[in-house]
């Protein structure tokens, strides 16, 4: 049991603060005892402040307080609550955060940004009216040891398409980021995220897409690209609630010296939801032999009519392909980040020009 200060009174959201403080101070921080905890370690830490992203595009900002039915929404049932832990964290110390509404039929072509660089407790609500689209690049950076416990719900209405890029990329490489999302999804309506992981000594990325209405798509990508000692995992699940619906979740890992990451993805799918394509896969590219990957895909289904399918796979470079490329006149450590960035690139042009320039950018990549 975990003891926490009382927080900050805001008066629109205390009534349920009580009660978030009281399942933080049963459960505590999510151990290794937990299934989507069982390859990540947290370090003992308390964290009681409050944090806010900058947004770059200020008009579909409205007040938190306008949010508060979403917000105190039971998303996780109880049974599964005592490993969504940091959420009750979150929801116990969050005095502010932002609400990106977007209205009904709007194109947006701009992407727009949100930064996070601040320790604290960080709360994002998005929410995108039907049938309009637009693009999030979502930015964790910092130069100082900052510890973020960063929880994100994204309500897509119908019609409506999100593509989600989230960038993790702390200069200071104590930082620990810990990012949760739920994502519902409602009819014809697409969600396609990618999460790039570069930074921080401790990443943890989970997300929950839940399709609640037909012929949707979630599209759930990553790229881990660590050395050192740095640990990222990545523990999705996608529930197929609904008839005639796809879902991907595509992982691609490059490990150097000490590195770890994990890939944790689950494809539940629903008496209801027939006609359902699923994929998951996760590749991982090994560059030194103290780096680790572990591999975890799941399905849990209860309808026979689907397609889906899961795999793993970790290796070295090919060493014919490094020799092809030395017997070119390509130095040795050129020749190996050619072919890293071959590797990638299979999830960084999934996307349009605009945002793999992003990505490529923040990758250090041309």
């Amino acid at each position: 049991m975990q003891n926490l200060k009382q927080p900050k009174k805001n008066k629109i959201f205390e009534d349920f603060q009580s009660e978030s403080i009281r399942l933080f101070e049963k459960y505590g921080l999510p151990t290794t005892k937990l299934e989507r905890w069982k390859y990540t370690k947290l370090p003992a830490f308390e964290l009681t402040c409050s944090s806010k992203c900058d947004v770059s595009d200020k008009k579909y900002l409205k007040p938190i307080s306008d949010a508060a039915d979403i917000i105190k929404k039971q998303i996780f049932s109880p049974e599964k609550q005592y490993d969504m832990s940091l959420w009750d964290m979150n929801n116990a110390y969050f005095t502010d955060g932002i609400f990106l509404d977007i209205p009904k039929n709007k194109i947006i072509d701009t992407p727009i940004t949100i930064k996070a660089t601040e320790t604290g407790n960080i709360r994002t609500i998005i929410r995108v009216g039907r049938n309009s689209n637009l693009t999030i690049i979502e930015k964790n950076a910092s130069e100082s040891k900052t510890i973020k416990n960063h929880i994100k719900q994204i309500i897509l209405e119908d019609g409506a398409h999100l593509t989600h890029i989230n960038i993790q990329k702390n200069d200071n490489k104590e930082a620990i980021s810990l990012s949760t999302s739920h994502i519902l999804v409602s009819s014809n309506a697409n969600y396609n995220s990618v999460t790039i992981n570069m930074g921080a000594s401790i990443s943890k990325t989970q997300l929950q897409a839940d399709i609640e209405g037909e012929n949707s798509e979630v599209h759930i990508n990553a790229i881990n690209k660590i050395s050192g000692k740095q640990h990222a995992d990545i523990t999705a699940l996608v529930k197929h609630n609904k008839p005639n619906c796809n879902s991907s979740q595509f992982v691609r890992s490059v490990l150097d010296d000490s590195a770890r990451a994990v890939y944790q993805g689950k494809t539940f799918v629903g008496r209801d939801a027939c006609k359902t394509n699923a994929k998951q896969m996760s590749n991982a590219l090994i560059i030194s032999n103290l780096a680790e990957m572990d591999n975890k895909p799941e399905l849990e289904i209860y309808n026979d009519d689907v397609k889906c399918s899961h795999g793993a796979t970790c290796g070295f470079l090919d060493e014919e392909q490094l020799f092809y490329l030395r017997s070119r006149g390509i130095a040795q450590h050129d020749a190996k980040l050619i072919l890293i960035e071959a590797f990638l690139n299979e999830i960084i042009e999934l996307y349009p020009e605009n945002i793999i320039k992003v990505i490529k950018e923040n990758m250090g990549g041309s």
